[in-house]
């Protein structure tokens, strides 16, 4: 197995975390017939994100990403779990990955809006917030964010970003 340098290192161990699945029945057919399947170690961690095992998750992520270094859906993946155990810094570095990867990829916009949200950068948070909306106008987790950017930053963006988030003014 390749290594993949992150931020942080999980508790756990991509043979512990295939046991642990099997033993919930989480695994994935996929899995038992390709474990080399980056995709399905993807899955398998937004399944022990849902159920809140982070670290499991995040050894399924970065499985994922060693297998296949250019899978921005497993870069945003990873980069909310850090956001969720409280590493925001780690998931700021992550997610613009995905983002470079997949440029049309709103939901990795709209999190790192939340990784900026949460560091107070809230200019850039609406910046992203505006572009994920803009990829995908209907995206309901990013409606709100920019007007919350902007009543928590008094409107000091309101000329710049007056053509895109205009209707939030």
């Amino acid at each position: 197995m390749g290594r993949c340098c992150f931020p942080q290192q999980f508790r756990g161990s991509v043979p512990r975390c295939l046991e642990n699945a099997r033993s919930g029945g989480l695994l994935p057919p996929a899995l038992e017939l390709k474990p080399d399947f980056a995709e399905a170690h993807n899955n398998l961690g937004i399944a022990f994100q849902d159920q809140g095992k982070l670290d499991e998750a995040g050894v399924c992520y970065r499985r994922a990403l060693e297998l296949k270094p250019n899978n921005a859906e497993a870069y945003n993946n990873l980069g909310t779990v850090y956001k969720d155990q409280g590493e925001v810094g780690g998931s700021g570095r992550l997610l613009p990955t995905g983002m470079e990867l997949k440029p049309d990829y709103a939901k990795a916009h709209n999190n790192f809006g939340n990784a900026l949200k949460d560091l107070g950068k809230l200019e850039e948070a609406g910046a992203c917030y505006r572009r994920a909306l803009e990829l995908k106008p209907d995206y309901a987790e990013a409606q709100q964010q920019p007007r919350y950017c902007f009543q928590r930053t008094r409107g000091t963006w309101r000329k710049r970003s007056h053509a895109t988030v205009g209707h939030w003014n």
